[in-house]
């Protein structure tokens, strides 16, 4: 930067000064950078991640694995989890830290994305999202969509994306929790059905508003496992999630559906985002 002055240039009397840039606004991307959390889980779970077994009857809590990935199986860089015995028998991978809200967004977002495998699509429960506690006590899925298609869960706040065998259709639903209050099933965002034992991902973004954006991977009409699936797919908003003075952590979670054992969830990336706010 030239000093404040006046110089001669090119016969030109040219005035250079110094003046301090206030830059605002909100972006994760933007110079002040973000807060972020990302774990690719080559080779062991970082520190950032901690395995919960919820309520398991000898299940196996996430670790790595160099067999993982479906039809990408066998490069490592995954983690599998896998349920006891028993419905609602709950395997959990969750962000140690409380420690990601959607105050100081301004116009940014708090993001979630991550890349997982159902080897099996039925009578399996699967989340993936934010939720308010690390730890949860009872068993079942976080975020359910039972028979009587009325969201339920844990969490009393959070956000999630939840495949659910026990509601009426089996696609995945963008839903959340706001101080124990569940979205309608009405208000959901409406995925599709996950592919079998092939990768996809699912995305969320939370505004400062509590809105919740959500995609995930499009599977091809006529679908058959091993095809592959197309880009990401904006799927809906959903009002309501959760509550900005409450921290949450990031989560992946699979559930064991109708009695049946072994379960499992594969996970390839976990990726989170919030901007740093300028003031």
């Amino acid at each position: 930067m030239p000093r404040a002055g006046t110089v001669a240039d090119r016969g030109h009397k040219v005035e250079y000064i110094d003046k301090r840039i206030s830059m605002r606004g909100a972006s994760w991307v933007e110079p002040s950078g973000a807060a972020i959390l990302f774990d690719d889980f080559f080779a062991t779970i970082t520190a950032g991640f901690d395995a919960v077994g919820v309520q398991s009857t000898s299940g196996t809590v996430f670790a790595a694995s160099t067999t993982a990935g479906g039809a990408d199986g066998g490069h490592g860089g995954w983690v599998r989890g896998v349920t006891g015995t028993g419905d609602d028998d709950c395997e959990m991978l969750v962000g140690e830290r409380l420690g990601w809200t959607t105050l100081n967004l301004g116009n940014s977002t708090l993001v979630f994305e991550t890349r997982i495998v159902l080897p099996v699509i039925t009578t399996v429960g699967v989340c993936a999202g934010f939720t308010d506690a690390i730890t949860e006590a009872a068993a079942g899925n976080l975020f359910n969509i039972p028979s009587g298609d009325v969201p339920t869960g844990i969490p009393a706040d959070g956000a999630a994306w939840t495949f659910d065998t026990d509601g009426t259709t089996d696609v995945f639903y963008g839903v959340g929790v706001t101080n124990t209050t569940f979205t309608t099933y009405a208000a959901a965002a409406v995925g599709v059905a996950p592919p079998t034992d092939d990768p996809f991902v699912l995305r969320l973004e939370i505004d400062s508003g509590q809105v919740g954006y959500f995609s995930m991977s499009r599977v091809p009409s006529g679908y058959t496992a091993g095809d592959g699936v197309g880009p990401l797919e904006y799927a809906g908003a959903v009002g309501a999630l959760g509550r900005s003075t409450i921290v949450m952590a990031p989560f992946v979670s699979v559930t064991a559906r109708a009695d049946t054992n072994n379960l499992a969830l594969e996970c390839d990336y976990i990726f989170v985002a919030a901007a740093r706010s300028i003031k």
